[in-house]
């Protein structure tokens, strides 16, 4: 039976605090803050930077480079992100519940390296590092 509404709000925040205790139990992922991914991206770190919010949130300005996987698709799966899974991949969302979900949905799918952007899209504009708007379509 489908979950809508905000029960599924509920269920979805629930879910992702659970994912989120037990990636940080068992050490498999790590927090990133923006000016240490900016550093690693400058020094030539090569990461996957994947961005779980929706297109509306994504186009209103996202991490530069990120990639656009909406994790509230129909569509969202591992099989859409098209990295090595040997690379490193940082996920975010605006808060932290649903890239603590889309994150363990890639670990599981065998992507090794995997970090969380500390403090999300929030912490990112609170700390004014730079934002990337796709161009508008006329």
């Amino acid at each position: 039976m489908p979950i809508f509404g905000i029960g599924r709000s509920i269920c979805v925040l629930l879910l992702g605090l659970n994912c989120y205790s037990c990636a940080h139990r068992t050490g498999s992922s790590s927090d990133i803050t923006g000016k240490q991914l900016i550093e690693k991206l400058g020094s030539g770190w090569k990461a996957a930077i994947v961005d779980v919010r929706s297109g509306m949130e994504y186009t209103a300005g996202h991490v530069p480079g990120a990639i656009h996987l909406s994790f509230w698709s129909p569509l969202f799966s591992s099989d859409s992100l098209n990295a090595d899974k040997e690379q490193p991949v940082v996920v975010y969302c605006e808060h932290g519940p649903r890239a603590y979900i889309a994150a363990y949905g890639l670990r599981h799918a065998g992507f090794k390296q995997m970090y969380y952007l500390d403090g999300h899209m929030s912490q990112w504009r609170k700390d004014g590092l730079p934002i990337e708007i796709p161009p508008q379509e006329p």
